[in-house]
């Protein structure tokens, strides 16, 4: 919808300008002028936060309401006593992804998917805090395509990762129905750095590939694959329905909706759930150097 919209401003912009020619009058050409010379400024209404019984806009107040509130949803008081202890006991045993062989989704990227991973990127995706925006990368010469490769080559073998990758603007995003003033009721939207967004999609793609050859995923399962989607599964469940309802059985179906569940993701469990699959660090020298 802003892409339309942005569109739609700069299409009119072009009608105005193109508009004006050797037989409009002065008047005409002062108020047009006026018109594209206008601010550019949005005008955003203050967002009002309830704390303490007081509703707060100043915006570096309800900033910090933000933060506070969505640091709150990942805190360990979120979780019961059994699963904390069971968690602080497995992080303390560590993981060891370290190994003699050499596997093929370690080798250096290619050329051929850091352009795969650049198409797929959407080109009006905002920038991060770098301010690096995806169509000044998108129009990357050749040259600099094989120098920026050679960067997430260096990132990929040595694991330096870069600190501002780190760092993401976070923007809250009013859940439609709910309470304006609670600040519970705004999703966080993070935009991080476009340059790591491409290296993503690239090591997106060979656990993707990983998975595919080794049959991690269910055949079953339509979320987060490749020409599948919810439409996917509710016709299975329709047919499974139609099928109960001619042999005279039951059907039951459960659904679990999980509150928060990105936020709330245990990042050591997911490495320690890839290590049991098999999934390794590189054997290869790490770089001493990096050209560019």
């Amino acid at each position: 919808m802003r892409y339309v919209i942005k569109e739609a401003k700069k299409t009119q912009k072009k009608s105005i300008v193109y508009s004006i020619n050797s037989n409009t009058n002065i008047t005409q050409v002062w108020k047009k002028a006026k018109f594209l010379k206008q601010s550019k400024t949005n005008h955003h209404s203050r967002i009002g936060l309830e704390k303490n019984n007081q509703i707060v806009t100043d915006p570096a107040l309800t900033s910090n309401i933000f933060v506070e509130t969505f640091a709150a949803v990942s805190d360990p008081t979120n979780y019961d006593e059994a699963f904390l202890s069971d968690k602080n006991a497995l992080e303390q045993e560590g993981l060891d992804f370290q190994t003699p062989s050499e596997y093929g989704y370690n080798k250096l990227f290619s050329i051929e998917e850091l352009t795969q991973a650049m198409s797929q990127i959407t080109r009006t995706t905002a920038a991060g805090k770098d301010n690096l925006i995806y169509p000044f990368i998108s129009h990357l010469n050749s040259q600099n395509k094989h120098k920026l490769l050679n960067y997430f080559n260096y990132i990929w073998k040595t694991g330096q990762f870069p600190s501002n990758w780190k760092l993401s603007i976070l923007i809250p995003i009013f859940k439609q129905g709910k309470v304006a003033t609670d600040p519970s009721s705004y999703r966080p939207i993070a935009l991080t750095s476009c340059l790591c967004k491409i290296m993503e999609r690239m090591v997106l793609q060979r656990l993707l590939n990983f998975f595919t050859a080794n049959r991690v995923i269910n055949v079953c399962q339509s979320g987060f694959r490749k020409k599948f989607s919810t439409m996917d599964s509710l016709i299975r469940l329709e047919g499974d329905i139609r099928e109960t309802f001619l042999h005279g059985e039951y059907l039951t179906v459960l659904f679990l909706d999980i509150d928060k569940a990105y936020n709330r993701t245990w990042t050591h469990g997911i490495m320690r759930k890839l290590s049991a699959l098999g999934l390794r660090g590189s054997s290869a020298p790490i770089y001493t150097k990096f050209y560019i």
